[in-house]
Formats: C-alpha cells, structure tokens, sequence
C-alpha cells in the first residue's frame, strides 16, 4: 500500500518559476535568500496561501504546499492544469477544471468539489482518508450508515472518472447500510458498494467494513456485476451483520441472501488476502445475470478467489450457482453454519456450495471448469465442500475436517486430499461420490481420510477410486447402485468396531472392477457384499487381486461376480451367490475365534457356481475346522483346487447337493478323517488325490 505522510512542514519561501508554469507560496521580500525547510518531525501550522488559484497560468504545474480556504466560491482553472500535493490543502469549494487537467489525489476531500472536464488523476492509486470524507466510524445510526456508504461509493465512482485504478483504504473501521427498499417497497437486494472494471481495491489489515445491522433478507456488501471485468478486492476485514441482524419479519424468512461480496455477472476477478465473516448468508458468491437458457445472459468466469480468512458465515462460506473458470485456493474456510449465542445456521451449510440451478430438464445455471486446491476447511457444520451441481470441477491437496461430496456432477476430481476429522465422534463420510443416480465420469484418489465411520461412500456411474487411505472406519468403502466403475488400490485399515467392514456394497453393481486393495481389517469383517439380488439384466462385477486380511468376508445374495486372484487371510463365506465364479484365490486362514470352524462355508441356497483353481490353507489351531464347507447347492464346479489343511477333519464337505463336478482337486490332509466326503445326487467325483496319491473319500449318492 503506497504510503505518503501528511506534511507538517511549512515551506516558507517557494519561488514562483512563471516561465515553467510553477506557482506556489512565499513570504518576504522577492529576491530574498531561501530558508532552509523546517524539520518534519516539529509540527507547524500550515499556512495560507499568498495566491489565488484564479491567477494560475494555462499549462501550469502548481504545488499544493500550503492552504487554500476558497469559502464557497467557484474557481474555473485554464487547461493543462496539474495539482501537485505538497502538504498543502485546498477546501470549501469548487473547480472547474478544463481539458489536460491533472489533480493529486492526496488534494482530494470531501469539501472540494469537482466539475467541468474530469481531471486525470496524478497517480493511478488513490488513498481514501476517512476524516477527509467525513466518514463517521464506529456504531452509527441507519441514517449515518447509509451516508458512509454513499460516501464510499460516490469517492470511488470519481477516482475511477479520474482514471485511477487502484483505491486504497488503510485505518477504517465503519458501517455501512447495503440494504434498502426499493420504489416498489420491495427490499433492494442491489444495494450495496458497486465496483467498475480495470479496478482494485486495496485494504489493509487495519481496513473493517461493517455491514449496518437490518432486517432484511438479502443484501450485499460489495457488488460486482453488469459485465464488469478486471475488478480486485485485496486486503481487508468485511463483516456482516449476523448477530445484529432482525430475523424477526416476515414469518418464515430465512434471511439467508445476504453477502459480503457477490460476483453476478463479471469475469476476470480476483479476491484475495481478505478476512470475510458473519454474513447472514454467504461470505461470498458468483453467480451469473440471467439464466443459461437466456440469449443476453451475463456470465462469471475467470475468477480468483485466494489467501483469504472466511469465517462464521451463516449459510456458505463461499457459495458457486453459476459461473466458469473459477480458482479457489489458499484459503482458511472456518466455522461455516456453526451456532453462536445469537444466530443459528442456515443450510447447506458447507465451506465451500457448487450448486447450479436445474429442475425438471431445464438447465437455469451452469458451474464448470472450477479448482479448489491447497485450503484448510476447520469447523464446518455440514462439511467442506460439495459439488451439488456442476461439471468439470477439481478438489484437491485440501486439508479437512469433514466431507467431501458431489451428487449431480460429471467430471469432478476429487485428489490428494487430507481429510481428517478431531475424533470419531464428530467424524460422519469422509467422500460421498454420487447418490443421486445422476454423476459419471469422475474420479476420487490419492485421499487421506481418517475417523470418518463412513470412510468414501460410492454410487451412480463412471467413477475410479483409486490409491486412497482409509483409517479408523465402521465402513471403509460403502458401495450402492454402482455401474461402470472401478475400485482399485486404496488401503484401507484400524477399524473402529468389531463390526466394522472394510468394503461393503448392496444394490447392484454392473461392469464394476474392485481390484488390487489392500485391506487389513483385524477382527473385523474384510468384505461384506450383496450385489444384483433381483436384477433381471445381465449385470456383472470383479473382486480381482485384492490382499484382505480379518475376520470374515461375507458374499451374499450376489449373482454376476468373478472372484479371483485375491489374496486372503480371512474366512470365506459365500451365501446363495449365483451364476459367479471364484478363481485362483489364495485363502488362508491364520486366525478362528469361536464359531469358526471352516475356511470356505457355502450355506444353501447358491446355484451355478465355479470354484477352480484356488490354494487353500488352513492352519487355524482348532481340529474342527473343514477347508470347505457346503451345505447345499445345485450345479456347482469345484475343480483343480489345492487344499492344504494341516489341521481340521475334512477338506472338501458336501451336503446336500445337486449336479456338482468335483473333479481334479489336490492336497495335503495329514490325518484328516477324509479328503472328500460328499452327500447328493447327480454328480461327477473324480480324480482328487492327495499328495500322497490317497483319494480317501466318503461318497454317497
């Protein structure tokens, strides 16, 4: 921020140079010797000017050093005319100015007034003093804040006639009254502090703007609109009214459109380094003037939102309904929607809201092409961001506390975040990707999430999660109504509960690859899933070179699976499971507590079933334990397996059964009462050897 100190120098003698066009003060006879200049740091009155501003010749430069009390009257200045702030002041009038006139903006001040031909502004900065405005700071009545408020505007409208197109405000702290009823007497939601393109403004950290306390449902602080572009807001404090505000009229308002800064139709915006809190609605929004569907529509686009503080906003910190080409980074989105002792929240509640309007087909909004990256979201009511409706929009290296989410979206990215909650009581679902049966083509990896119970919840269609960490859960990865997705090389481990499931899924999955995960559930159960029970379609899905460790996997009520190449140290459970196969596992169960007694349990109830090529282990300490365990079923292949069961009593155990090909099977079974006992009707057994070439069946048919 540019800094020029108020003079307390009185220059006594300044020589008037009239061939060059310089004027300014002097004191004593002409031709007497200069005096040197009073030192700054001893304060002296300025003094009166020993001229007249009427007496200035065209194409003049004139410095400003001393003061000019011009009581009211009206001075009209010749062209080429430069003010030049030296100190000095000039008060109580008015100029008129000609053509290829230039002013000093430190000159400027609320007494002064302008007119004729705009003079250009010295500088292409301008520093607004409070005092000289007539700013009245602290609490202030409706009537005062109004004035500040057309105080500030009516101050930038000028800088920006004179060309200058940086505003800067240092030591302030006021309210402003931005809401109003309109000549409809309906309340004027466009009444706050406009900016004009190819324009900054610059605050310091000694800058608060206040909202004036109303009772209105919409308002906003500053506006950027009608097409402008080229706009910057840097530096700063903007507070809303939240805790003052009258939510009392009418019945049932919920008071939530109010903003501290809303971007509604204009592009090539920054926002940064500015702290935005206790807005009644949102700290800030961008949205468009009109709808998608409008042919003149005014869009938002090319918007930089960065190094900001966005705190205790009562909606959204930050909300997105219409716009493209947006960045949100660096930023600390705090407290959003919390409750204070005055207000509660209002919903969503969120961080950070992408939400497009569409209803019934009808696309009224559109969001896309948006990154949010590098923020730290703390204390979010309802979580850190949510994607409700947009396209095309990137999550990523953020640091959360709570969820992250899109329901109605195509093309989001959701990468290499952290996203971690104080304890698992206050933790919910770390990633919700989808839900509404209406997102595709997206993408969730390379995230951190940890005391969520709810690790990433995922349904809709064209998803890949992939290489993300999941600690600390009751449902590592929850998987619903899911098609043409994949589900690829996440960690997932250190469940909560005894109950708890490393990957659980219902619904249907249809063209769906869960592959090379790694999951180490402990006592826990690994896998739980219950897929494509009812469906009529052909639907299908893989379990494929997963490592899973724990208690149990659990596999019913399936139709369509291939389960192969999985590494498991964990019983297998497979309950009425049709028309699916399990493949070259690697079954090998380390550990059985009470109640299991069998490394492979199919209940009955499953049909259609191919169980080849899997190694089996089964090295429990129990001598109870069967390697596999049917107990009913029809048209089962169960082929080329190899069980290895140094403990227990038998390797493969049919009850029941129906059309079954037991063919080709190989093991060692020490002293296992048999290798293969079978109870059923209708089936081919043939060719199942032990190691030492010992078939020692029990067959019945």
């Amino acid at each position: 921020m540019h800094k020029r100190k108020k003079s307390n120098v009185v220059k006594i003698l300044v020589i008037c140079f009239l061939a060059f066009g310089l004027f300014s003060c002097s004191t004593g006879d002409d031709g007497a010797d200069p005096v040197d200049p009073i030192e700054p740091d001893e304060p002296v009155a300025i003094q009166p000017c020993n001229f007249s501003l009427d007496e200035i010749e065209p194409n003049s430069t004139v410095a400003i050093n001393c003061s000019i009390d011009m009581n009211g009257e009206e001075v009209t200045l010749p062209s080429g005319i430069t003010l030049v702030y030296e100190g000095g002041s000039i008060e109580n009038g008015s100029i008129i100015f000609s053509d290829n006139s230039v002013i000093d903006g430190y000159i400027l001040n609320s007494t002064l007034k302008i007119k004729g031909t705009v003079p250009k502004l010295k500088d292409n900065f301008f520093q607004f003093d409070p005092e000289k405005w007539n700013i009245e700071e602290g609490v202030v009545s409706s009537e005062v804040a109004l004035k500040n408020k057309e105080i500030l505007q009516s101050t930038i409208d000028m800088v920006k006639q004179m060309e200058a197109n940086v505003f800067e405000i240092d030591e302030m702290d006021a309210f402003f009254k931005v809401s109003a009823i309109n000549q409809f007497g309906v309340p004027d939601g466009f009444a706050g502090i406009f900016l004009p393109s190819d324009f900054e403004l610059r605050m310091s950290n000694n800058t608060f703007l206040r909202v004036q306390p109303n009772n209105l449902n919409k308002y906003k602080l500053f506006l950027i609109t009608d097409g402008n572009s080229n706009v910057s807001i840097k530096g700063g404090n903007l507070i809303g009214d939240r805790d003052e505000h009258d939510y009392s009229l009418p019945e049932g308002d919920t008071h939530e459109f109010g903003y501290l800064i809303q971007v509604f139709g204009a592009s090539d915006i920054v926002i940064e380094g500015v702290n935005l809190s206790m807005a009644i609605g949102d700290g800030i929004i961008i949205s468009e003037k009109g709808h998608a569907f409008d042919e003149n529509r005014i869009q938002s686009f090319n918007i930089l939102i960065k190094d900001c503080i966005i705190d205790a906003n009562r909606r959204n910190n930050i909300s997105v309904t219409a716009g493209h080409d947006i960045i949100i980074e660096n930023n600390q989105l705090l407290n959003v929607g919390q409750p204070t002792e005055k207000s509660n929240g209002t919903p969503p509640r969120f961080a950070i809201d992408i939400e497009a309007v569409r209803s019934d087909g009808v696309v009224f909004e559109e969001v896309y092409n948006v990154t949010i990256r590098n923020n730290i979201v703390k204390n979010s009511f309802a979580g850190a961001f949510i994607v409700h409706t947009g396209d095309d929009v990137t999550i990523e290296n953020n640091e959360v506390e709570s969820i992250i989410a899109y329901t109605v979206a195509t093309g989001v990215k959701i990468l290499n975040n952290k996203i971690i909650a104080p304890d698992v009581e206050s933790g919910g679902t770390g990633i919700q990707a989808g839900g509404d049966f209406k997102s595709k083509d997206n993408v969730v990896s390379g995230n951190f999430i940890k005391n969520h119970p709810l690790g990433i919840v995922i349904s809709d269609e064209l998803v890949k999660v992939d290489n993300n960490i999941i600690e600390n859960y009751t449902q590592g990865i929850k998987i619903t109504n899911l098609r043409d997705a994949e589900i690829t090389n996440n960690n997932i481990s250190t469940p909560l509960y005894d109950y708890s499931r490393g990957i659980a899924g219902w619904g249907y999955a249809d063209n769906v690859k869960i592959s090379e995960n790694n999951i180490d559930a402990g006592p826990s159960v690994v896998l739980q899933v219950s897929f494509n029970e009812g469906e009529d379609e052909p639907y299908t899905y893989t379990l494929e070179g997963n490592t899973l460790k724990g208690n149990s996997i659990s596999i019913n009520n399936t139709k369509g699976l291939s389960f192969k190449n999985n590494d498991i140290d964990s019983r297998l459970r497979i309950v009425s499971v049709t028309n699916s196969e399990f493949i070259d596992n690697i079954v090998n169960m380390s550990f059985a507590g009470n109640g299991f007694h069998n490394t492979v349990i199919i209940p009955d109830g499953s049909s259609n079933l191919l169980f080849e090529g899997n190694t089996i282990y089964s090295h429990a300490e129990r001598d109870d334990i069967n390697a596999i365990q049917i107990e009913g079923g029809i048209n089962f292949k169960i082929n080329e397996n190899n069980i290895q069961q140094t403990t227990g009593v038998i390797a493969i155990n049919v009850e029941n059964a129906k059309s079954f090909e037991i063919m080709n099977n190989v093991g060692e079974i020490n002293e296992l009462d048999f290798f293969i006992k079978f109870r059923g009707e209708n089936s081919v057994i043939s060719n199942n050897l032990t190691t030492t070439g010992d078939e020692r069946n029990d067959i019945v048919q």
